[in-house]
């Protein structure tokens, strides 16, 4: 339970003294808060958000909530997998090497819930790569370049000549890159 949106609110005016000593009117709300139960939908909001602007422990406390009544949701096994993965690779946490493969495990677990379709050896591989075991990642992005499904080919040949590239094996990284990202 968090304080949410307001039960009532009305408005006070009170005179200021603004800069160069004039006097201004300002309205300073008065609010009343409820107690209110976040829905699940505002648990995933909340939950992306807090991803996408760098702050994992929050996203993941959000997102673990909603893996315990929904253990099968790929879409959180997939937010608490990039969740333990951003927070393992950043360098001011003790435990990063318990959150990388704790990521991983995750990240694995929805590669074997959907038969390791394209998407999921594609974001398995883009976890490794993130990481840095490219020498892993190199592997599973073939994989996807070798999947049926054509949705992530593009993305997997220009990862792969990035692979190549920082490795200094430019030869190999221009073949992948007139191959599969030339279309």
């Amino acid at each position: 339970m968090i304080y949410g949106p307001f039960e009532s609110c009305t408005h006070s005016f009170r005179m200021t003294t603004l800069s160069g000593g004039k006097i201004g009117y300002g309205m300073l709300p008065i609010r009343k808060l409820k107690r209110v139960e976040l829905t699940n939908h505002i648990h995933y909001c909340y939950a992306l958000h807090y991803c996408s602007v760098g702050r994992f422990q929050a996203s993941l406390m959000h997102v673990i909530f909603l893996h315990r009544k929904f253990p099968h949701n790929t879409l959180c096994k997939l937010l608490i997998g990039i969740g333990y993965i951003h927070r393992g690779v950043q360098h001011k946490f003790a435990h990063r090497q318990v959150c990388v493969l704790t990521g991983l495990i995750y990240m694995s677990q929805i590669g074997e819930a959907d038969g390791w379709s394209a998407t999921s050896l594609y974001n398995f591989a883009r976890a490794l790569h993130h990481v840095g075991v490219r020498s892993s990642a190199l592997e599973y992005y073939k994989l996807v370049l070798n999947h049926p499904d054509d949705l992530w080919r593009w993305e997997a040949g220009w990862n792969i000549s990035r692979i190549f590239v920082e490795s200094k094996n430019l030869r190999l990284a221009e073949k992948y890159m007139l191959r599969y990202c030339n279309s």
